[in-house]
């Protein structure tokens, strides 16, 4: 988290990578001064196209999956082990709670295709 809180804060573009301690579901939480720009699953990804997520309708999508937050709780059509799942979850989350001083844990609802 200093990594991407560093980055951030000297105006960088972040990556968080999961191999590292951080899961899927603390950097959805993550307050906005530790959230990152990017997120892969290995360093590898470095080298491939990122994908695109694109807000519209109120929902975020990201690949073939989409996420709607309402309330407290993240609608994520998608399966867990995708990350672009998880991509569009914590976009639609980010934008929903834009300025988080500390860490927010949404209740996830999935609805996998």
């Amino acid at each position: 988290d200093t990594d991407i809180l560093g980055g951030n804060n000297a105006g960088f573009a972040t990556v968080a990578v999961l191999t590292g301690v951080d899961t899927r579901e603390t950097i959805l939480a993550a307050r906005t001064a530790e959230r990152p720009t990017y997120i892969i699953n290995s360093l590898t990804d470095l080298h491939r196209p990122y994908p695109a997520v694109d807000h519209a309708d109120g929902a975020h999508r990201c690949g073939a999956s989409t996420a709607r937050v309402s309330g407290e709780t993240i609608h994520i059509s998608g399966s867990e082990d995708d990350l672009d799942s998880w991509r569009a979850a914590c976009a639609a989350w980010w934008t929903a709670v834009p300025d988080a001083a500390r860490p927010t844990q949404p209740k996830l609802e999935w609805r996998n295709h």
